[in-house]
């Protein structure tokens, strides 16, 4: 909990990265909370799991990601049933302007030492993060590399039940 604590007041005004999975469940639930049940991408979730996403969104000043971690957002919420799929696109188009995307070059990703272990859009965040914002990850390969090598990271199942986001 001290750890807790000191990382998100450590970070608070510069920002928290949301994974992939994790920003989809965010993105998904701002949509509509019945997809949190029904999606396959993020079944393992829970509407309490959103609402832990919610608040930590309010808890840090920005919400960062990259465009790789974006295009791979997209790319899973074409599998949202065909009902939803437009409406879900259109709201995830709306909360493009809700977060600080941060562009790195592919190139430039593609050299990190880390990028055979981790691939483009992981490789991504541990080079942004390094030093600057707060990984919240369920990707255990992801949270265990990030922290082999110094970066902060939080693994968002260790959030599940601890409610320390209650009233801050």
């Amino acid at each position: 909990m001290d750890n807790l604590y000191y990382l998100t007041q450590k970070y608070r005004k510069a920002g928290v990265i949301y994974d992939t999975n994790v920003l989809l469940l965010y993105f998904c639930g701002l949509y509509n909370q019945q997809l949190i049940g029904s999606f396959k991408r993020v079944s393992k979730f829970t509407v309490d799991d959103f609402g832990i996403l919610c608040k930590v969104a309010q808890y840090f000043q920005s919400l960062i990601t990259t465009p790789h971690i974006l295009s791979e957002v997209s790319n899973l919420l074409d599998d949202v049933e065909g009902r939803f799929k437009d409406a879900a696109y259109a709201a995830f188009a709306r909360q493009l302007t809700e977060v600080d995307e941060i562009f790195l070059p592919a190139k430039e990703i593609s050299e990190a030492e880390c990028f055979g272990k981790l691939g483009l859009t992981d490789s991504g965040i541990r080079i942004l993060a390094e030093g600057k914002y707060l990984v919240l990850t369920e990707d255990f390969p992801l949270l265990s590399r990030l922290h082999s090598l110094g970066i902060d990271a939080l693994n968002f199942n260790h959030l599940r039940g601890l409610n320390w986001f209650d009233g801050k």
